[in-house]
């Protein structure tokens, strides 16, 4: 008779915790052999604690995904705390854990003020970073409020009445309805919607990141969870694609910037909403973390390695096209960029 393995999941009721119990149970697992346990039941911090409940539990196997975490204020405000009651949790649960002879742990590394910030700086990265908070920040100060606020500034400490009057006439025309409607339309550069059966065949459908966000989550759930952003339509596209068979292959870019305190990428959120909406997991892909178009083009073409030119059907939003050109840099041809909205099978050279 086979033996059932006792499970440990720490931190069940955080996002990672709580996919793991849901795929133990999806997968067949006796409930009655998933063990968890709140931070009110059980103070990971508290080494005779951990090791009391290891003892009495004796759990053949411990998934870690257990940590505390917070947003871009909390880490900046409190890093030592983060890190110390992060590496306290994991070094009592690995201590028990081997103390009592668990035979199979699994690491979620959710350590993210410690290995983040030091991923930077090894690899790199900290050019992309800065890069990345300019391109965040710059538009909320060069928007008409940001203007508008600039140029009273400006009046108040030049003592020029007339600033004021410009900085009002500057946002009374940037409100009106006709400049939004021109702007977006200069964006999108006259691009209509390509309906997926006209769209020709190819490798693969790359969906990119930029369709969703982290918010606090209600009260009694997990801290964080994500939601739809506006450019929700990008997963319609790509599903679209699939089920009228322009492609074989689904991929969803790992979207996640720096400051994001979910463990998981935009994309394997994306995936769990493919799949349940019928399309099968062999067919989708996850490219690594990235955190821009030129990432994720990079990404992409690793995936995509050893097929000659390889031709993709790229999803993503009409302002965001002359962007996605970095694709062709990586001799990858977006045979349809994009397939939500397009201009007649825009392509791009390598």
């Amino acid at each position: 008779m086979s033996h059932t393995p006792k499970i440990y999941v720490a931190g069940h009721l955080g996002m990672v915790g709580s996919a793991i119990v849901r795929q133990l149970l999806t997968q067949g697992h006796p409930a009655a052999r998933i063990v968890t346990r709140s931070h009110a039941e059980l103070d990971l911090i508290d080494q005779a604690a951990v090791r009391a409940f290891f003892a009495a539990e004796k759990p053949d196997q411990v998934y870690l995904a257990a940590a505390k975490v917070g947003g871009i204020h909390a880490n900046n405000s409190y890093p030592a705390e983060f890190i110390y009651q992060n590496l306290m949790i994991e070094a009592n649960i690995i201590d028990a854990a081997f103390r009592d002879g668990v035979r199979k742990l699994l690491f979620h590394d959710l350590q993210l003020p410690l290995t983040l910030y030091e991923g930077w700086f090894e690899t790199g990265r900290l050019p992309a970073i800065k890069m990345l908070l300019l391109n965040k920040t710059l538009p909320v100060i060069l928007s008409p409020i940001g203007i508008t606020v600039l140029g009273a500034a400006s009046a108040l400490l030049l003592r020029r009445p007339r600033l004021v009057w410009l900085a009002l006439a500057w946002l009374w025309l940037c409100s009106m309805p006709i400049t939004g409607n021109l702007l977006i339309r200069a964006a999108e550069q006259g691009a209509v919607r390509l309906p997926a059966e006209t769209v020709q065949q190819a490798q693969a459908v790359v969906v990119l990141s930029g369709m969703a966000r982290t918010v606090n989550a209600p009260p009694s759930s997990t801290p964080y969870v994500r939601e739809w952003g506006d450019a929700v339509d990008r997963l319609e596209g790509g599903l679209a694609l699939m089920r009228a068979k322009r492609a074989p292959r689904l991929i969803f870019t790992g979207g996640r910037v720096p400051w994001d305190v979910l463990p998981t990428t935009e994309g394997d959120w994306l995936m769990e909403h493919a799949r349940n909406r019928g399309l099968p997991a062999a067919a989708i892909s996850i490219t690594p973390p990235v955190q821009n178009t030129a990432e994720e083009a990079q990404a992409v073409a690793a995936m995509l390695k050893g097929s000659p030119s390889p031709h993709i059907l790229l999803v993503t939003s009409a302002f965001h096209m002359p962007r996605a050109a970095v694709f062709g840099r990586f001799q990858i041809r977006p045979v349809a960029c994009c397939a939500v909205w397009a201009r007649n099978h825009m392509t791009f050279d390598p």
